[in-house]
């Protein structure tokens, strides 16, 4: 019985949560003058860093059209970026707001080469100002006292999450203006390039219980073994 309600359970968590994902390994760090290094600071962006992995916020959505096949775009940085390292950004929302998501790292070159990710990365940042609290206005100004001409190792990548209205629904307005959609973002590295982090407490715990479980089978076929070698030496003394 309990076994069934824990399979039940399984299953419903599975319903209400979905994932959405990006793989991607740190590029080499480009030297990027001071002033364009505050510049990106002063886009008034979410952070995600390996000390703080984690982002609980809301995005916006829109219904595809011919010019946003993916939706409407919102715009994350991604800093302490190591070169070479193996990364993964998890996006997770519950099954209860259908949408779907489109993730994409770029580095900070890139974006500035391309007019249509320019644009939608400032149009994005001028919608988030708009929100800004005095923390982040802060933490920007600290970045005056550096030296604009001086040169720095930039580790910041850009993360393009786009989101799409995934469903239908009778209401006029809500078919023009989506719902926001609750989301946790997550930056996961990975443990020796090969596994995310997050995993290595599951996968250490399935690998116990397997050489747990090969010891234990094995002293099962040792005590069968004697058990039957210890009845057939009865079997011969009885004869």
């Amino acid at each position: 019985m309990n076994i069934h309600i824990l399979l039940l359970l399984t299953k419903l968590i599975g319903v209400f949560a979905n994932t959405e994902k990006v793989i991607f390994v740190g590029p080499e760090r480009n030297s990027v003058l001071i002033s364009e290094y505050y510049n990106i600071w002063n886009l008034c962006l979410q952070t995600l860093s390996p000390r703080h992995e984690t982002l609980r916020t809301q995005v916006l959505a829109e219904f595809p059209s011919l010019i946003s096949k993916y939706g409407r775009d919102s715009w994350f940085l991604l800093d302490g970026i190591s070169k070479g390292q193996r990364f993964e950004v998890r996006i997770c929302w519950t099954a209860t707001q259908p949408t779907s998501f489109h993730l994409v790292t770029h580095e900070i070159s890139k974006v500035h080469k391309s007019l249509n990710l320019k644009s939608s990365l400032e149009q994005y940042s001028r919608s988030r100002k708009l929100d800004a609290n005095d923390s982040y206005e802060m933490k920007v100004k600290n970045h005056h006292d550096l030296k604009n001409t001086e040169l720095i190792e930039s580790s910041v990548l850009l993360l393009q999450i786009s989101a799409t209205a995934d469903y239908y629904t009778s209401k006029t307005s809500l078919m023009q203006n989506p719902l926001p959609v609750y989301v946790d973002i997550i930056l996961d590295p990975y443990f020796l390039n090969i596994i995310p982090m997050s995993l290595l407490t599951t996968t250490a715990y399935i690998l116990m219980l397997a050489i747990g479980g090969w010891y234990f089978a094995t002293f099962l076929i040792y005590w069968a073994h004697s058990f039957l070698l210890m009845d057939i030496n009865l079997q011969k003394k009885s004869l």
